[in-house]
């Protein structure tokens, strides 16, 4: 349904805390079943843009994305990628899943996922929101906390979300010894259509194709390393990036300046109250192994979307959504927390029985179309997939 067809609106507009990926998405997602919005962020609308990032984009995110309508404009801005080679550093040679392992049901769009751009995708979500006229958007503004008793409020205002603390709310939080360091590079040498996710001692290294031989790398190593690589001078940092890609892979020109942050696992003690629900990041994080993340937190809009949709416009039902979200919600994002957590720890170190299991594990993979499948299920689909698992 069309955001300008719909013809019921709950007489108060959802107030949307935040216009990232993960709010401009679910403002969208709630005007295409009838839903007035409002979003705010205390950014300008050039500040949220200019953030460089790229997002790798599963099939779990793909049908979100078409559900809500967005999905035939975005996926023009996106590279595809057929390949995913996954490299275990310290045991065996790669192993490499592609289009043939994807799901009967995936395997029609005939890409094992895609990457965007974070300013190609915010574009097309904030022209979409102001062409909406059940979305008012209010950027380079703040959100006024006396509000939060009389309108029903999503915070989507990230890692560090003052909705959450203004409100108290704590977390359950495991910090790594991992940072992250993400930069654009320009590499000769890799395969335009294939994504890499290459464990190592000091972490992983994933390389996400972005078109035209640029990658976004994502540099997990002790949070100490990643702040020396950041103060490095960029033919520096393109030596020290080098000297760990796989034979034949080089890196030419770094395309931005990199970024670097500490990296967490946590969840948040409650997921809101009655008329306040945290979503994303403001409710939870774990390591970017894989490229869980954003897939994670766009699989919360999904229920958010379901749960408005079935409550009717009703008040009482609406104010019962809290409880359900989490309920609906809490095994998949404990089962990526816990999947990620224990794939940082088996590959982060150099144990020899550990070894042994890594190398049987790959070995499986090889022999096996099945277990392809299903990891390449769980990584595009989320691992609550595996309880309904057909190869």
């Amino acid at each position: 349904m069309s955001s300008k067809s719909a013809k019921i609106t709950y007489k108060h507009p959802i107030k949307v805390i935040g216009c990232g990926p993960i709010g401009s998405m679910l403002a969208i997602g709630l005007s295409e079943i009838g839903f007035k919005a409002e979003v705010y962020d205390l950014l300008t609308k050039d500040q949220i843009l200019s953030r460089s990032r790229g997002y790798a984009i599963t099939h779990s995110t793909r049908r979100i994305l078409q559900k809500v309508g967005l999905w035939n404009q975005i996926v023009l801005k996106t590279n595809s990628f057929d390949y995913l080679r996954i490299e275990d550093i310290s045991s065996c040679k790669p192993l490499v899943l592609n289009k043939d392992d994807l799901s009967i049901q995936n395997s029609i769009y005939k890409s094992v996922g895609w990457i965007i751009d974070h300013a190609d995708l915010m574009s097309i979500l904030i022209d979409r929101i102001i062409s909406d006229n059940n979305i008012e958007l209010y950027l380079n503004s703040s959100f006024s906390t006396s509000d939060y008793n009389s309108a029903f409020v999503i915070a989507a205002d990230g890692p560090s979300s003052q909705t959450r603390k203004s409100l108290n709310i704590g977390i359950w939080s495991n910090s790594y010894k991992q940072g992250c360091l993400t930069a654009k590079v320009l590499i000769r040498g890799a395969n335009k259509n294939t994504a890499y996710e290459i464990f190592r001692k000091e972490g992983p290294l994933a390389l996400l194709p972005m078109g035209k031989d640029v990658f976004q790398v994502v540099w997990s190593a002790p949070y100490p390393k990643c702040l020396e690589r950041l103060l490095l001078s960029k033919s520096s940092f393109l030596d020290s990036l080098a000297s760990i890609l796989p034979e034949g892979i080089e890196p030419d020109y770094v395309v931005d300046n990199p970024k670097c942050f500490p990296l967490k696992l946590s969840l948040s003690k409650t997921f809101g109250s009655d008329s306040i629900l945290l979503v994303g990041d403001s409710c939870h994080s774990c390591h970017p192994i894989g490229g869980q993340g954003l897939n994670l937190c766009i699989r919360d809009i999904e229920v958010i979307i379901s749960l408005f949709e079935r409550a009717g416009f009703s008040p009482n039902k609406i104010n019962q959504i809290s409880y359900k979200y989490r309920y609906k919600r809490i095994l998949d994002i404990a089962l990526v927390g816990l999947i990620t957590d224990l794939l940082v720890r088996l590959f982060s170190n150099d144990n020899y029985y550990l070894l042994l299991i890594r190398r049987f594990g790959f070995n499986l993979l090889r022999a096996s179309s099945t277990f392809r499948r299903l990891i390449l299920k769980m990584m595009t689909d989320g691992p609550m997939t595996i309880l309904n698992f057909r190869s």
